[in-house]
């Protein structure tokens, strides 16, 4: 990036603690600046100006402590003096990004610093034409103040299965991520028969619904599960779930299978080496060694060398 002399100047200035206590005096509401230390004022590394913006726009971070909890102050410098209608989602995504690297730092029960923001603008056009306010580049400020401030969080956790079937098609979802850890699964089964009743779904999301709770879910037993839909649903319902059935059955042969011959090399490994020190032991004795010294080279136990040598 080429820097201009409006970029140099800016930046300068900005890094000279003096000139950001100066500005920092003048600009803050007073409310604020009456709780700031700015004697803790310090200089931040930036790096949050999107690549392909940097030579439209200038950052400067400070942190500072308010009421002795460290606070962001974001001064955002545009030397292209150009006014944009969506500043203020901009500055938002740049607010967004020194919060995130807080957070990797601190850790996820961290408190999130108050970060501040301020635009230094010096365009022609004057005054400046648009709303700072962020809710103002909606359609609907009222509405998005109302849902954006007020995220939706929806606990499955507390809501009961006679709850969640009111939901419609809704309810196959829902019911199936707050079940798919029960190592009991018939509860789920059955509501999922009833939900199918007036509400068919397409083949493809249950087949999906399916999959996902055989490959999540913690049941050490899916027979009971897989029974229960293959027994009480409609033909396709019946024949997509046997298939799948039948899928983790030759899965479970195969694997089982493939354990049998894991257990039968160990097993034949360890039967190996036993019999590799009895004979050992059985020379030892032979030469007249010390049972403790075969005991120590063998590693068998008293009562093995006991009956291996009662005979003798």
């Amino acid at each position: 990036m080429t820097h201009t002399p409006h970029d140099l100047i800016s930046k300068n200035f900005l890094s000279d603690l003096n000139v950001a206590k100066d500005m920092i005096r003048a600009y803050l509401p007073a409310e604020i600046l009456n709780r700031c230390n700015l004697d803790s004022l310090r200089l931040e590394a930036t790096n949050y100006v999107e690549e392909d913006l940097r030579p439209y726009f200038l950052d400067v971070l400070y942190s500072v402590d308010i009421d002795d909890q460290t606070a962001l102050i974001y001064i955002l410098i545009e030397p292209q003096h150009k006014p944009l209608r969506l500043m203020p989602l901009r500055m938002l995504r740049y607010v967004l990004a020194p919060l995130k690297q807080y957070a990797e730092k601190h850790g996820d029960k961290a408190k999130l610093p108050v970060v501040i923001p301020i635009i230094l603008y010096s365009g022609k056009r004057s005054p400046y034409p648009y709303s700072v306010d962020f809710f103002e580049c909606f359609n609907d400020p009222e509405l998005a103040k109302r849902v954006l401030l007020n995220p939706k969080l929806i606990d499955l956790s507390v809501l009961s299965g006679e709850e969640l079937k009111a939901h419609g098609y809704a309810a196959f979802l829902e019911l199936t991520l707050k079940h798919v850890q029960n190592r009991d699964m018939l509860k789920l089964a059955q509501y999922i028969v009833e939900l199918l009743r007036d509400h068919p779904l397409t083949g493809n999301l249950f087949k999906h619904m399916l999959n996902y709770v055989l490959e999540s879910g913690e049941s050490e037993n899916y027979d009971e599960f897989l029974n229960t839909i293959i027994n009480q649903t409609a033909t396709d319902y019946k024949e997509t779930t046997m298939t799948i059935a039948e899928q983790l059955r030759q899965e479970g042969k195969q694997i089982g299978y493939q354990e049998g011959m894991h257990d039968g090399i160990e097993k034949g490994f360890e039967k190996g080496e036993h019999e590799k020190a009895v004979a050992i032991a059985k020379n030892l004795f032979l030469q007249g060694v010390d049972l403790k010294i075969i005991k120590f080279a063998t590693s068998l136990s008293d009562e093995e060398l006991a009956k291996l040598f009662k005979a003798h």
